[in-house]
Parts: structure tokens; sequence; C-alpha cells
């Protein structure tokens, strides 16, 4: 699997974006159209194109905590023994 989180132009075929869409970065149509620090998202990539990304976007984590237990799913959660408080926390990034 190709990390695209590099900083380095990578050639795109079209297709699927390859990174999170949240990514920041710039673009280049092959017709010389030329985009910079935006959003990936902001853009089709269903035609030929070279892009960098230059800020990448992690999801932030996030778990739900019961009984001084981790859980990666509040379903989890909820069906674990016991009734204690539910606890739900998620990463602030900035």
């Amino acid at each position: 699997m190709t990390n695209y989180n590099d900083g380095k132009w990578h050639g795109w075929n079209g297709g699927e974006c390859p990174v999170h869409r949240q990514s920041i970065g710039d673009l280049t149509y092959y017709d010389g159209t030329v985009y910079t620090d935006v959003k990936m998202s902001a853009f089709g990539w269903q035609e030929p194109l070279m892009f960098r990304v230059t800020k990448g976007y992690k999801e932030p984590s996030e778990f739900w905590e019961k009984d001084g237990r981790r859980f990666y799913d509040v379903k989890s959660a909820i069906l674990s023994a016991g009734d204690a408080e539910i606890i739900h926390w998620r990463e602030v990034t900035t």
C-alpha cells in the first residue's frame, strides 16, 4: 500500500480519492490548472492529475469506558456485564 502522505508529488490516473478527503494538499490537472493548500474533498478524482499531501488527516481516536475497561465500539460497552456508567472519549485534534 502506498503512503501518499509523504509530501511528494504522485500521479493519479483517475478513480476514488486515494487519501483521506480531509487531508490538505496541492493538486494539478494535466491541463495546467493548479490548486494549493486545499482539502482533497474539493476535487473530482475521476480524471488524471498530480497531487501531494502537505497535511495528512488522522481520524481522532474514540472509545467508550465502563468499569475501567475500554471498548472501541459502543455496542460492546453496552452489552458488557454490569450497570456502570459508560463514558465516551473522543480525541480532540487541531
